[in-house]
């Protein structure tokens, strides 16, 4: 991401004062961030159904961990999101036993995770 937009995106969470004196745009930016986020996690519940949905939550807790900074936040968001997917597939296998655990997307789709060695 180029400098600029991080620092105009870092101005804007700062608060909209701040970011206007600062020279951004805050309403067209707001509205584009809005629009965006909007198309994206349509596009991520519509593909992955609910399992998708979940995944929605990691940017938030990061934010909470590393602050507002993109720079230090999209590496911890693609880190969390990869442990997410990993604890997802992970925990219920290890509660549920060795069995397969399934799990069904909006499209009706069956995702089956099974432990290995044990394949139908």
């Amino acid at each position: 991401m180029p400098d600029a937009a991080c620092r105009c995106r870092a101005s804007a969470a700062d608060g909209d004062d701040i970011a206007f004196s600062l020279g951004v745009a805050v309403r067209p930016l707001r509205f584009g961030a809005l629009l965006l986020a909007s198309l994206l996690a349509g596009a991520v519940v519509s593909f992955a159904g609910l399992l998708g949905f979940v995944g929605l939550i990691v940017p938030h807790i990061a934010r909470r961990l590393v602050g507002h900074d993109v720079r230090r936040l999209y590496p911890v968001c693609i880190l969390g999101g990869a442990l997410r997917a990993f604890l997802q597939s992970e925990i219920p296998l290890r509660c549920f036993g060795p069995e397969a655990v399934e799990a069904t997307t909006s499209r009706g789709e069956t995702l089956t995770v099974f432990r290995p060695g044990t394949e139908a």
